[in-house]
C-alpha cells in the first residue's frame, strides 16, 4: 500500500492515492486489532489516515472521506475514546451508508455497536441507560452483520456473532439466541482460519 500511494502521488492520481492511504491505515488498524496491541499501535494509522482525509476534503471525494472517517472512529475507539468515536461516526453515518462499500458500512455499524457496549459498561452515557445502550448495540450489530455478509467478510462476520453472543448473555431469557450466535462465531472462525491459510 505504501508503494501504491507513492506511485499514485507521482502520477497525479489523487483518488487512487487517497484509496491507497486508506488501505494502509486499515492494515495498521487490522494489525492492532488482531494483536490486541497497546495504544501506540493504533496511532500508527493516523499519518496515512489524516493525509487521506485531507486529500478527500480538498478534492471533494465524499465516499473516500466517509470511509476514512470510519477508520478515524476505529482509531478513537482503539484509544479508549468511545464517545469521540461515536461522535465521528454519527456525523458521517449517512454518507457511509449511502456512498460506501458494504464492508465500510459494516465497519461503521460495528464500531458504533462497540461504542454502545462501552457506554453500557460505563453505566450508560449520552442520555442512554445501560439497557438502551445494549439494545442499540444489538440493533447495530444486526445491521453490521448484513453488511459484512454482503461483503463476504467472514472474519468480521465472526466478530459480530461473538459480540452478539456476549450481548445476549447479558439479557435474561435470551440464552437460545446467545448459543446460536456463539455457534455461528465458532463455525465462522474456522472458515476464516481456513481462508487465511489458503492465502
Amino acid at each position: 500500500s505504501r508503494r501504491s500511494a507513492w506511485l499514485a502521488s507521482r502520477h497525479g492520481l489523487v483518488a487512487e492515492r487517497g484509496r491507497a492511504l486508506l488501505r494502509l491505515a486499515n492494515v495498521e488498524l487490522d494489525a492492532a486489532d488482531s494483536h490486541r496491541s497497546p495504544l501506540p499501535e493504533v496511532e500508527r494509522a493516523l499519518p496515512a489516515l489524516l493525509e487521506c482525509i485531507s486529500l478527500a476534503e480538498s478534492h471533494g471525494i465524499g465516499p473516500l472521506r466517509s470511509a476514512a472517517m470510519v477508520a478515524l472512529a476505529r482509531v478513537h475507539l482503539g484509544m479508549g475514546r468511545a464517545g469521540r468515536a461515536r461522535s465521528v461516526l454519527v456525523g458521517d453515518l449517512d454518507g457511509v451508508l449511502g456512498q460506501c462499500h458494504a464492508r465500510d458500512q459494516g465497519e461503521a455499524l460495528l464500531v458504533l455497536a462497540k461504542c454502545h457496549l462501552a457506554a453500557r459498561a460505563d453505566g450508560g452515557c449520552g442520555g442512554e441507560t445501560p439497557s438502551s445502550s445494549l439494545a442499540s448495540a444489538l440493533r447495530d450489530l444486526d445491521r453490521s452483520l448484513l453488511a459484512f455478509e454482503a461483503a463476504d467478510d467472514v472474519r468480521r462476520t465472526a466478530e459480530v456473532h461473538y459480540l452478539r453472543a456476549r450481548a445476549f448473555h447479558l439479557l435474561p431469557g435470551r440464552e437460545g439466541e446467545r448459543d446460536e450466535a456463539a455457534a455461528d462465531f465458532v463455525r465462522l472462525s474456522g472458515v476464516a482460519r481456513t481462508r487465511s491459510v489458503a492465502w
